[in-house]
């Protein structure tokens, strides 16, 4: 088993682009479902502060 071209060192430019490129959507895709996971619990919060339970 061998490792990858990038982990011996000869990175062309080409891939180096590539695995940027990757690490970027990866990290929009995380930044996205954090928001939205964030947006979420916002929306509970004010419905729950707007609409509070009748004791």
């Amino acid at each position: 088993m061998t490792a990858c071209t990038v982990c011996f060192g000869a990175v062309e430019p080409i891939v180096r682009e590539s695995m940027n490129a990757g690490i970027l959507v990866l990290l929009g895709v995380t930044v996205c479902v954090l928001a939205c996971f964030a947006r979420f619990f916002v929306s509970l919060a004010r419905r729950a502060r707007t609409n509070p339970i009748p004791q």
